[in-house]
């Protein structure tokens, strides 16, 4: 018979120690949907390494990317924004998702983030895009999402009613935000220049799967022009609210720039 054996009991180490509250200046919260590939990358890209932390917590998202399926998010952004940090203050918090941002609107979105997390400053893609685009004194803007017809339909209705002039608007018919994860950076370069159009004041690259932060630079450069990406701009705009005024090298023009007054 094998003899059974015990770990020691533990002791209690009596050493002083402190606490080191100072590490993190802005907690930052996300909800960002179940599916998502490319949001968390895109933060570490443009967060600096020391004093902004983002806190992620998912939300189930059901492809394909329908207005149907994106409604049926709202119900649970709440107790998902709820479980980020509990009980512990947020400088300021977002929900990562463009095209159910547009498709429920700001209010639902707020309130939604705010019931799980009161009295926090708070933002999503669509949002930040068009305060980015206000930010950037530009009112004329190309759009390209990779969603369905019926998805894409519904963001560039929400830009056009907060104001922004859509005067090109594409989409790759994309129905699962997996595969919009894993589209081509040089393509997505490609076919952002396509539907640039001359008197477009900037270009916005809709969708948190999207890799688009990796190419602003670049597409900045060929075009001219400043671009707009869902992630750049919700980050950017998290960290304004949470009165971190962080300029990232890879955040394009728009991250040298403050919230607009």
């Amino acid at each position: 018979m094998n003899s059974i054996t015990t770990a020691p009991a533990a002791e209690i180490l009596n050493h002083p120690f402190r606490y080191d509250d100072s590490a993190i200046k802005y907690r930052i919260g996300l909800v960002a949907l179940s599916t998502d590939l490319t949001l968390e990358k895109d933060i570490t890209r443009l967060i600096p390494e020391q004093d902004v932390c983002f806190y992620t917590s998912r939300v189930e998202f059901i492809n394909p990317v329908t207005p149907e399926n994106l409604r049926k998010m709202q119900p649970h952004i709440a107790d998902a924004a709820r479980m980020i940090l509990t009980n512990q203050p947020l400088a300021s918090i977002c929900y990562g998702c463009t095209s159910a941002s547009a498709t429920l609107g700001d209010e639902a979105v707020t309130a939604s983030l705010h019931e799980g997390k009161p009295d926090t400053p708070s933002t999503n893609p669509a949002l930040a895009g068009v305060t980015a685009a206000q930010a950037l004194g530009v009112q004329k803007l190309a759009l390209l999402t990779p969603y369905p017809e019926a998805a894409s339909q519904k963001l560039a209705d929400y830009f056009a009613q907060k104001g922004c002039d859509i005067i090109s608007h594409h989409c790759l018919n994309i129905a699962d935000d997996r595969d919009i994860a894993r589209v081509n950076e040089d393509d997505l370069i490609n076919m952002a220049e396509q539907i640039d159009q001359p008197e477009a004041d900037a270009i916005f690259l809709s969708c948190t799967a999207l890799p688009a932060v990796a190419i602003i630079n670049r597409l900045e450069d060929r075009l001219g022009k400043p671009v707009i990406t869902s992630n750049q701009a919700m980050i950017w705009m998290a960290l304004r609210l949470a009165g971190c005024d962080h300029q990232a090298p890879q955040g394009g023009k728009l991250f040298t720039l403050g919230l607009p007054q």
